[in-house]
């Protein structure tokens, strides 16, 4: 596994990971996660298509309805990748396709071998369907559609955002409706851990490795410690148990804390809106700090913007831990075989 902390002044121009399924939020000193923060996920529209014809996404109605009229994301379901072909297309409107060999041999569109784990023969191929090249009539996007057409069928998880805001984003939905394929709209997962009078660790911001005089906790035992509180583990201290865990020290006592997860496909925008949410609630509530965990789903062909394997696990996980200062804690952990970002 890769994992790499960096601490920055907090500055939201950055780009999220692209595909994203988990988001949790841990408040500490605090008994409830904002109600505007799930309004978010419910507003959100994604659906669950099923059996999509590659080259249909390549045609001229879907690039200009949604492709360049809004933030799209798609990313296939039910297939693996490190032993399947697997698609998905970017907001920024590029379709990323990870094929296994003899898929990328019939295919006959140009690609590179992955850089994602080694012994690992898959291909990926890349088409930007937002280029001022890419219009019916050209011998490439002839010959895109024509290799397209002949592969198999795809399920889909999509969510769009369009970029006028009088469009509802269920438009998608009809699109695939009115092209007979299946189309339903997917619920938003909610998970809540609720911990009272529970020890929290103490932090300072300036202080990432261990501290001499312990007056602060470093980051990899905030990480392990935010992991435990995400799968509600109590803080024990007894020693009655052969395998016991309590909170790093230095700690202190907080009345309520409260971790929410969210899980479906995710867009990207949500995120950068939960973050820069909750770094004024966080002021405004003096908390001490905040967190914000993402989970990027494992068969993504991406990770950021890099090739994508599962390898052992397919971690894709990255976590603000944000303080009032603006100041914050980036960690980030991914699969051995890839390219750390």
């Amino acid at each position: 596994m890769c994992r790499k902390l960096c601490l920055y002044r907090l500055c939201m121009d950055g780009k999220p990971q692209i595909f994203e399924f988990q988001i949790g939020v841990f408040l500490p000193e605090h008994d409830c996660v904002p109600r505007i923060l799930g309004d978010m996920m419910d507003d959100q529209m994604s659906y669950y298509v099923e059996q999509v014809p590659l080259n249909l996404l390549t045609e001229t109605d879907f690039i200009k309805g949604f492709v360049q009229a809004g933030s799209l994301c798609m990313i296939s379901y039910g297939t693996c990748i490190d032993s399947d072909d697997c698609v998905a297309v970017t907001p920024e409107g590029m379709l990323v396709m990870s094929l296994c060999k003899d898929t990328y041999q019939r295919c006959g569109l140009d690609g590179h071998l992955s850089k994602a784990g080694k012994n690992i023969e898959k291909f990926v191929v890349k088409v930007d369907l937002k280029s001022d090249k890419f219009y019916p009539g050209t011998k490439y996007y002839d010959r895109v559609q024509w290799c397209l057409s002949q592969m198999a069928n795809f399920d889909f998880l999509v969510t769009w955002i369009p970029n006028d805001g009088k469009v509802c984003p269920s438009s998608i939905q009809n699109f695939f409706k009115t092209k007979s394929i299946q189309c339903n709209r997917l619920k938003v997962n909610k998970t809540n851990h609720e911990f009272k009078n529970f020890n929290i660790p103490i932090i300072d911001p300036a202080v990432i490795e261990t501290d001499s005089e312990q007056k602060s906790c470093n980051y990899d035992e905030v990480f392990e410690w935010l992991g435990a509180c995400a799968v509600g583990i109590d803080d024990y201290e007894g020693d009655d148990y052969l395998s016991t865990y309590s909170c790093p020290t230095p700690n202190k006592q907080a009345s309520y804390c409260i971790y929410t997860q969210y899980e479906g496909i995710i867009h990207p925008s949500i995120v950068k809106q939960y973050i820069n949410y909750l770094r004024q609630f966080m002021k405004d509530k003096k908390l001490p700090w905040s967190s914000v965990t993402v989970h990027g789903f494992v068969d993504s062909p991406l990770s950021w913007i890099y090739d994508h394997g599962f390898h052992n696990n397919g971690d894709n996980i990255y976590t603000f831990l944000m303080f009032p200062n603006d100041e914050y804690w980036l960690y980030r952990a991914i699969g051995g075989q890839d390219i750390c970002p």
